[in-house]
């Protein structure tokens, strides 16, 4: 089983935002005065963003020229073994929430975010599996949580094992 990662694994996320809008397909210029509940340009750093290790997962949090950089020597055994997030996250039952933010990595891989309960079940409010590279992708998608409301919702990006077999 394969468990570390040659030469480390940097995921970086370039900008990140999460809105709430009752507009559904609204553009991001138009969301400026909407309700803003966490944006990061990590211009000014990472504060507020940790890192989980576990069950043999290995990583460290940094601050790259503007960038969430999310170094990882060992993805550990679970898929949560690795993850990179935020707390504190309020979200309100049938609100609208846009997720937009730019992702790559250097190593081809495949990593999971989500938006979850902050312990308890770690039940998840939206979720997606995301196939990274070193091109960076922008990721723009609108969910209603449907869940009652989470004032301390957690933003997750799970970047430890993936595949069962140890690729």
């Amino acid at each position: 089983m394969r468990k570390s990662m040659a030469g480390g694994c940097a995921a970086f996320i370039a900008a990140l935002a999460l809105m709430v809008s009752s507009l559904p397909a609204t553009p991001m210029a138009a969301l400026a005065d909407a309700d803003t509940v966490l944006s990061s340009t990590f211009d000014n750093g990472i504060e507020g963003w940790s890192a989980y290790n576990g069950n043999g997962g290995d990583c460290y949090v940094s601050n790259d020229n503007g960038r969430l950089a999310l170094t990882v020597n060992n993805v550990g055994e679970l898929s949560y073994s690795v993850q990179v997030g935020c707390d504190g996250i309020p979200l309100v039952k049938d609100g609208v929430y846009r997720l937009h933010f730019d992702i790559s990595s250097t190593t081809d891989r495949t990593v999971e975010v989500m938006i979850q309960q902050n312990g308890g079940s770690y039940s998840n409010y939206t979720w997606k599996s995301l196939r990274l590279t070193s091109a960076v992708q922008t990721v723009d998608y609108e969910f209603t949580m449907e869940s009652d409301t989470d004032n301390a919702a957690k933003l997750a990006f799970n970047c430890g094992m993936q595949n069962a077999d140890g690729s």
